[in-house]
């Protein structure tokens, strides 16, 4: 008797009540559950203490994995959120970028803490800038690359996210960019270069519904890379 049970999409909970109860302490009872996500991992050169692996959890966050025999107590401060992706830089394996929606920003000490970008860039059509995919230069961590969730343009600093500069591909079929038109969904489609400098890849996908028969492929379809830091792009492979 007394005993509470509550589930949401962030795992289990229970509590113990009685008449006379005035504070509620809840308990979590969850153990490995889908609820908690994981959108990306990334384990950066060099082994603990440094540089461990960092994981972006639904609505959770940041979790620094200092150990691989237990789980983190609690995210990283400050970045409870969605996580979709995380990076790092060859020329530095301490310096990490994530798309964490509650702080957008890089860590330069192996995760444990984290500074949001200067400037988010602005709204395009009502589209704002979070979540997503992001990735930075093998050799210059002031060079970075993000295509939000939200299907705004790819934009990329050079200053280490002080400011940011669009890049619009060639149009494409209806109101998409081709690189996210279901705000939230979770896919791979940017990558740094580890080898060549300031070199990065994308992948676009027209509209986002080219796999339905009959749809119309735009320009942009396609893989694309650019060796000037973001600036411009060269489709390499053009898809079908």
């Amino acid at each position: 008797p007394g005993r509470l049970w509550v589930v949401h999409n962030v795992g289990i909970w229970r509590t113990q009540v009685t008449d006379s109860t005035t504070q509620v302490t809840w308990q979590d009872e969850s153990r490995g559950l889908e609820q908690a996500n994981v959108n990306d991992i990334i384990a950066p050169p060099g082994g603990a203490p440094n540089n461990v692996p960092i994981s972006g959890v639904d609505k959770w966050g940041l979790f620094r994995h200092a150990s691989l025999d237990s789980f983190p107590t609690q995210p990283l401060a400050a970045t409870a959120g969605d996580t979709l992706q995380l990076d790092w830089s060859v020329s530095n394996p301490q310096f990490l970028v994530s798309t964490a929606t509650n702080l957008p920003g890089y860590s330069q000490d192996g995760g444990r803490t984290w500074a949001q970008f200067a400037a988010i860039p602005a709204a395009v059509n009502g589209r704002g800038y979070y979540g997503g995919n992001i990735a930075v230069a093998a050799n210059d961590t002031n060079n970075i690359v993000w295509i939000p969730t939200t299907d705004a343009p790819l934009v990329y600093s050079t200053n280490r996210g002080a400011s940011w500069t669009t890049v619009n591909l060639p149009a494409t079929p209806g109101l998409s960019t081709g690189w996210f038109n279901v705000e939230g969904l979770n896919r791979k489609i940017l990558a740094a270069d580890r080898v060549q400098a300031n070199t990065f890849y994308a992948v676009n996908t027209s509209n986002n519904n080219s796999t339905v028969e009959g749809a119309t492929l735009g320009a942009s379809v396609g893989v694309w890379r650019s060796t000037n830091g973001g600036a411009n792009w060269t489709k390499m492979f053009a898809g079908t």
